[in-house]
């Protein structure tokens, strides 16, 4: 991977910084609103009929729903907008989203795509009316190990962009055609990424989890040599997730 970006911005050094001090996720107001739910709750439960309480807990079930997911389609439409008009050259596969605790209005945003033979996927935050961009710290204290490199794009709207990661798409074939752990992993990671051998290993895992240098929970080590020595047994059947990238 260079240091320009092939769409005209430039790109900074791949090390991200150290993580820094400890991130708020919830803000302030969200730990307001949480802690009159709770009070609203208990008193619901301690002086309302069995008939109201199940009633509240129904309501309060189906409108905390309804409130993420229509949060979350406004967030994937304003995520596709920005990347459009940031990456027009970019072949838009996927949009993956993820809200902070308690917070329907930041959301973390995943693009999967590719643009001449190489598999892209560029981290964001997208803040929702009426939060800032600058007030959604979603994905700021990510310093994953996949090999990204940070992206300069202005703000659109509510969207930025953090990181990028690039992987050539032939490159991706071969390896889930040589190394059957990886071809193993590819029906489960809807954003997989993998790293150049470093010493004896390379790692390979799903860009969502991971968010730390060492291994997180969904992330794999593979032999410096692709090998058929030890193949998962129970693979399933099902289509990949990125399935377009092996099209030929």
């Amino acid at each position: 991977m260079g240091d320009r970006d092939p769409d005209g911005g430039s790109l900074a050094p791949a090390a991200l910084g150290e993580a820094g001090a400890v991130v708020p996720f919830v803000l302030p107001a969200s730990r307001f609103v949480l802690l009159g739910l709770c009070a609203a709750s208990f008193a619901v439960a301690r002086f309302g009929s069995p008939r109201q309480c199940a009633g509240y807990a129904i309501a309060g079930c189906l409108t905390v729903a309804a409130v993420f997911a229509t949060s979350s389609q406004h967030a994937k439409r304003e995520l596709r907008q920005a990347t459009e008009a940031a990456f027009p050259a970019l072949e838009i596969h996927d949009l993956a989203m993820t809200p902070m605790p308690a917070n329907p209005t930041c959301w973390e945003g995943f693009v999967a795509g590719e643009q001449g033979g190489i598999y892209q996927v560029i981290r964001a935050s997208v803040a929702l009316a009426p939060l800032s961009a600058e007030r959604c710290t979603a994905g700021d204290d990510v310093v994953p190990t996949a090999p990204v490199v940070p992206v300069s794009r202005a703000t659109h709207g509510g969207v930025r962009f953090h990181t990028v990661y690039r992987a050539p798409i032939r490159e991706l074939r071969a390896l889930a055609a040589s190394d059957c752990r990886f071809g193993a992993i590819l029906y489960f990671t809807r954003l997989p990424y993998f790293t150049a051998v470093r010493g004896a290993v390379r790692y390979a895992g799903d860009l969502r989890y991971d968010r730390v240098p060492g291994m997180d929970f969904s992330d794999i080590e593979l032999p410096a040599k692709p090998t058929t020595d030890g193949c998962p047994r129970w693979v399933p059947g099902w289509r990949r997730p990125r399935a377009e990238l092996f099209q030929q």
